[in-house]
């Protein structure tokens, strides 16, 4: 079973990492806005969903946000979209399995859960990362007042660059399911801008707990 989970994520923090640090050019990128610090890009996904990019410079220490990020108990430092985050399981120091439930809000009435596999790693350069996507597992059944969405990726980037700044990246794939109007949700650049930036500055934060 974990060199199942070990491989499937190989893959996809493959594909990760060239959609988080590809050229503009090379990705397809479409700039979408760029507003208090972030840039925000997105391209067509194959659901129909499209899949999206946040840039921003931040100082933020790389290795600990990754390490705020590990850490499940902490999401309400910097998480203000999840109403609880639970371990399912642990597979080894870096890779786990977790529930998380979200806050119901305007454009969602319908609450969503989602399971998720994640792994926490590095790149020779110094760059700390966290990257998940959907799974399902028996100790995590579908429960019927949630609508259970898909990640189909999920990756938050901290590269070091200069002057002891973090470049910080944040690339999602999602799918809501249910009744998400799509055409609605494809359109809220401001507001995963908005959320994005405020994400970034509760985790600081919280790594100044630390």
């Amino acid at each position: 079973m974990q060199a199942n989970y070990q491989a499937e994520l190989e893959q996809l923090q493959a594909n990760a990492i060239e959609l988080a640090y590809q050229t503009i050019e090379e990705g397809k990128w479409e700039k979408e806005i760029e507003q208090d610090g972030v840039v925000f890009y997105s391209k067509p996904g194959s659901t129909g969903w499209k899949i999206t990019r946040s840039e921003l410079i931040a100082e933020i220490d790389p290795k600990k946000a990754v390490d705020v990020l590990r850490n499940y108990t902490r999401f309400q430092e910097y998480n203000h979209t999840a109403q609880e985050i639970n371990l399912i399981k642990k597979i080894d120091d870096n890779i786990s399995i977790q529930y998380i439930l979200t806050k119901p809000n305007q454009v969602l009435q319908q609450q969503r859960d989602i399971v998720t596999l994640s792994r926490a790693s590095s790149l020779p350069d110094g760059t700390f990362f966290v990257v998940s996507k959907s799974i399902e597992v028996p100790e995590a059944p579908i429960k019927e007042q949630y609508v259970r969405a898909e990640i189909i990726l999920s990756f938050f980037g901290f590269k070091p660059v200069e002057n002891g700044q973090t470049l910080v990246t944040m690339v999602q794939s999602f799918d809501p399911k249910g009744d998400a109007p799509k055409d609605l949700l494809n359109s809220l650049a401001n507001k995963v801008v908005n959320y994005n930036k405020l994400f970034v500055e509760n985790l600081k934060k919280a790594t100044i707990k630390e």
